[in-house]
């Protein structure tokens, strides 16, 4: 960790940061995951850090009805829906409100599943490596991480689950090392607010992005 205030400059740098530290992991053949869409610019530069190979592994944040910004759960490849039971309840949510949420973003993960060329990106590492490292750009709840190890395991069941991000609440981080082997983060504030305020430049990113991310780091269709 380099510090609980530390702001960076963008994703690149802080990716080139978060591999630095993973380095000193010495984890026997990784493979590296990037959460799209920012988390896959991240991970790009981790993947140059270690040596190792860059795949995509999309997640779609389940938001309330008439505020999708404010996450009750996510899902995942393989099936994979978490649900903040505590969170959707308080929300007024019964099985038939979540499920309709759901099954929105379920069409959005296909699509995104098959525009980055995801299953042919599982294909290529089965069986290449013995650590998962799960990367995105910060964690705030920690929702779609949740759905990111989940699915990860049900692929690659046995294999060593790292969960990395440049920034994560402070909060989350405990909730995380109970369900990967090993949680990295640079910055872990309390109090966390937006993702984006710990950047100088957090700019949106696009589809066509993540797959140029992919397409230069061999990963992409």
């Amino acid at each position: 960790m380099i510090g609980t205030e530390t702001v960076f400059e963008d994703r690149v740098k802080a990716g080139r940061l978060l591999g630095q530290e993973l380095a000193r992991l010495n984890l026997a053949r990784p493979a590296v995951f990037g959460v799209p869409r920012g988390g896959v610019v991240v991970a790009r530069e981790v993947a140059v850090a270690l040596g190792a190979p860059l795949c995509v592994w999309p997640v779609r944040k389940l938001g309330a009805p008439g505020n999708p910004e404010f996450g009750f759960g996510a899902i995942a490849p393989g099936d994979i829906i978490e649900v903040e039971s505590e969170t959707a309840a308080a929300l007024g949510l019964g099985a038939e409100e979540i499920e309709k949420v759901a099954a929105a973003e379920r069409a959005e993960l296909v699509r995104r599943m098959e525009a980055y060329g995801f299953n042919q990106s599982v294909k290529a590492v089965r069986g290449e490596f013995d650590a998962a490292i799960i990367v995105d750009d910060g964690l705030a709840t920690g929702g779609t991480a949740k759905a990111a190890i989940a699915s990860v395991r049900r692929f690659f069941p046995g294999v060593e689950v790292v969960l990395a991000a440049p920034v994560a609440a402070a909060e989350t981080i405990l909730v995380m090392e109970k369900l990967a082997d090993r949680v990295v983060v640079l910055t872990a504030p309390h109090g966390l607010g937006a993702v984006g305020s710990w950047y100088r430049f957090f700019p949106q990113i696009t589809d066509a992005e993540v797959k140029e991310v992919l397409k230069s780091s061999g990963a992409g269709k």
